[in-house]
């Protein structure tokens, strides 16, 4: 549902003060679910002005869900599981639906803070870039084929004629590198 001008200023002050945050719940309910959701958890969780904080964030959740908003309600759902006893099925059977919002979504951060919940320090593993790889080669090897470019230039009036085949030794054996990383990318595809 699309919120006109009032509705958002509304929501604003909403944030900044109890009284008001008390009456736009009431309104948000009827006019728009989510915002309502929106607004329950803030006051629930980061102002602590709800009276009953978890009735509160299991309406979030509930409100969420009809609005079809799975990665809020995991974040109520995750929030509420905070405040249940450890161990207990509830808490478990809350964090496992967020764990598996989170999973479904790809949102890292979530999976990292149910983990966190439940006692487990494990570091998510980072997908690979596969061009990673090809990257770094192809940087290599313009760096050094620029380098030994540079060394050439430098060395080319001397009178000992080794350096400057040295430096077009490197910048052709840079130049190597570069190709082959550009040939790494192309047998990616």
């Amino acid at each position: 549902m699309v919120q006109s001008k009032e509705d958002k200023e509304l929501m604003d002050r909403a944030f900044q003060d109890e009284t008001i945050w008390r009456d736009t719940v009431e309104k948000m309910r009827k006019i728009n679910p989510a915002s309502c959701g929106d607004l329950l958890r803030y006051g629930a969780i980061v102002k602590g002005w709800s009276e009953d904080p978890e009735k509160d964030l299991r309406e979030a959740i509930r409100l969420f869900d009809k609005a079809d908003i799975p990665v809020e309600a995991a974040w109520c759902r995750l929030d509420l599981a905070s405040r249940l006893r450890k161990n207990s099925s509830g808490r478990e059977r809350l964090l496992d639906e967020a764990y598996r919002v989170f999973e479904n979504t790809k949102d890292k951060d979530g999976i990292s803070a149910v983990l966190e919940a439940r006692g487990i320090k494990e570091e998510l593993s980072e997908e690979r870039d596969p061009t990673d790889t090809p990257a770094l080669i192809m940087a290599g090897g313009a760096i050094f084929a620029m380098v030994s470019l540079a060394a050439m230039i430098i060395w080319e009036g001397t009178t000992f004629d080794a350096w400057f085949a040295a430096g077009a030794a490197g910048c052709v054996s840079g130049l190597g590198v570069l190709f082959f990383g550009l040939y790494s990318f192309w047998k990616l595809k």
